[in-house]
């Protein structure tokens, strides 16, 4: 879940924080997030020391290098590959509901929408029939 921080300090620790979680995670240094990224290497390492607050295009530019999103970039507690959110399953579902073009999208969300209205009248039905059994 992603939180508003209201303090400015807190918010750049928090930034401080996702840089240095994600060059140790992508096994980078200082000069690969600024090269790839093209950003001066002093601009890397002054954010990832805390020392200041990157501007968007910094962060865009470092995105790249770590291979995220800039809108994943701002999910601090996660990692990238990793989907606190969301079952293998669902995951699955998402990566193929995105290779279908837009009509078979909505062919296929209709499907899904029929199969769980059939769902709910059946679980109506079994509880109906507890309470009658009953």
């Amino acid at each position: 879940m992603v939180e508003y921080m209201d303090d400015e300090e807190e918010f750049k620790e928090a930034l401080c924080k996702r840089f240095n979680d994600l060059k140790e995670y992508k096994d980078l240094t200082e000069y690969r997030i600024a090269k790839v990224g093209g950003s001066a290497q002093s601009t890397i390492k002054s954010v990832m020391e805390g020392q200041s607050v990157p501007s968007v295009i910094t962060i865009r530019r470092a995105c790249k290098s770590f291979g995220v999103s800039l809108p994943d970039f701002f999910v601090f507690d996660s990692v990238p590959g990793e989907d606190k959110h969301h079952t293998p399953k669902q995951i699955a579902m998402i990566e193929m509901m995105e290779k279908l073009t837009e009509g078979k999208q909505d062919r296929l969300l209709e499907l899904a929408e029929g199969m769980l209205q059939g769902q709910i009248a059946d679980e109506q039905n079994a509880k109906k029939a507890r309470r009658n059994k009953n």
